[in-house]
């Protein structure tokens, strides 16, 4: 009889705070098994404003390509997104598969210190160039009542 097992490993966001002054929720990202690169994420019901920190952690440590499928996607989930390439202080850009996406997110904005830029694309694919403290950080806006089970979220460097 063979009996599988599966394994997961959580890395939990880091709260920040939103443009309101009120702390954000956490999200999580549940690995598949031991693989760091592909998982679930999710957040907590009733939270208008969450985010996804992978800085520091093991999917930014060794992935260049990233997958995740964002559990009950409603309202806002911000991505501090960092690469292998961050350790060592160079500039990367990554491409954001926005095929799979846009049927259940509305707008994605880019975040650069306080200031939010719309840049919802319009093609398939969006390339976005990291930040001066080698981050890229993206809001990913959902609807406000939920529409879909989830979405799969992917990027890769290039």
């Amino acid at each position: 009889m063979l009996v599988a097992v599966m394994v997961a490993a959580i890395v939990q966001g880091v709260p920040v705070t939103d443009n309101n002054m009120r702390e954000s929720c956490e999200a999580h990202f549940y690995s598949y098994g031991t693989d760091p690169c592909e998982g679930t994420v999710s957040v907590r019901g009733g939270c208008k404003s969450s985010t996804l920190n992978l800085a520091h952690t093991d999917t930014s440590k060794t992935c260049t390509s990233v997958k995740f499928f964002w559990s009950y996607p409603v309202d806002n989930l911000t991505m501090i997104i960092e690469t292998p390439i961050t350790e060592k202080q160079q500039q990367y850009s990554i491409k954001f598969n926005v095929d799979r996406t846009m049927g259940a997110i509305t707008n994605v904005f880019r975040i650069f210190g306080r200031e939010e830029i719309l840049i919802t694309p319009a093609e398939s694919k969006l390339i976005q160039p990291s930040d001066s403290n080698y981050q890229i950080i993206l809001k990913l806006q959902g609807p406000s009542k939920l529409t879909s089970y989830g979405v799969f979220i992917e990027y890769e460097v290039v």
